[in-house]
C-alpha cells in the first residue's frame, strides 16, 4: 500500500505537484501516491483531519492556507517560526502535526540559481503579476490573489530584504527610489520593533 501525500489549497486544479511527486517517486523507486485536495475556504482544518483519518501521511499546503497550517501545527521548524506560515505538514504516529516551510529557500534558489540574481547586498525587492502586454505576447496562466503577494512580502522580509513592494500591479521599477528614500528607514525600524 503506498504512502499517501497531498497538496491542499484553494484553488488547486492548477497545481503540478501531483505530477512532480509521481515522477519523483518513479525516479527514486518509492511507493507513494500524491493528490490535490481542494479545501473550502472555511474548511482547511477539517480537510486536513479528513485526509489524515483516511491514511494521509502528510503533504504540502498552498495559499490561502499557509497561516492556518502554522496555527494547526504542534511542532514548528525554525523556518516556520520565522515566516509565520507553513507549507509542509507531516503527521506522526503519536498524533502530532510537524510543520516546515521551504518557501524562503525556494525563493532564494529561484532567484539565485534559476534567474541568476546575486542577492548579496540587495535590500529592495519588487514582486508583481505578469500581465499580457499585447495579444501576441505570452498569455497569463493564472491571476495571483493579492493574499499571495502579502505572503511573499512577509517571506522576503524574513529573508532579510529591507524593503519589499509586493502586489499585483508592482513592476520592477515600481517607485523603487521613492520606496527606498521615503520608507526604507521606516521598514528597517518596523522590523527591529523600534519607533522610527
Amino acid at each position: 500500500m503506498p504512502d499517501r501525500y497531498a497538496v491542499i489549497g484553494h484553488p488547486i486544479a492548477h497545481s503540478k505537484s501531483p505530477q512532480i511527486h509521481a515522477e519523483f517517486a518513479r525516479q527514486t523507486g518509492q511507493n507513494l501516491s500524491y493528490e490535490a485536495i481542494l479545501a473550502p475556504l472555511d474548511g482547511f482544518a477539517a480537510a486536513v483531519a479528513e485526509f489524515r483519518a483516511a491514511g494521509g501521511a502528510g503533504g504540502n499546503v498552498t495559499v490561502p492556507f499557509k497561516h492556518e497550517a502554522f496555527a494547526l501545527a504542534d511542532v514548528k521548524s525554525a523556518a516556520v517560526e520565522l515566516a509565520g506560515a507553513a507549507n509542509t505538514l507531516r503527521f506522526t504516529e503519536d498524533g502530532r502535526i510537524l510543520a516546515d516551510n521551504t518557501d524562503g529557500a525556494g525563493l532564494v534558489a529561484d532567484l539565485t540559481r534559476n534567474a541568476g540574481v546575486a542577492l548579496a547586498g540587495c535590500d529592495l525587492l519588487t514582486i508583481g503579476q505578469y500581465l499580457q502586454p499585447t495579444p501576441g505576447q505570452l498569455e497569463v496562466v493564472e491571476h495571483v490573489h493579492p493574499v499571495v503577494f502579502d505572503w511573499l512580502r512577509h517571506v522576503a522580509l524574513s529573508l532579510g530584504f529591507r524593503c519589499v513592494a509586493s502586489a499585483p500591479l508592482v513592476r520592477s521599477s515600481y517607485h523603487a527610489e521613492e520606496i527606498w528614500l521615503e520608507k526604507g528607514a521606516v521598514y528597517v525600524h518596523e522590523l527591529a520593533g523600534v519607533p522610527a
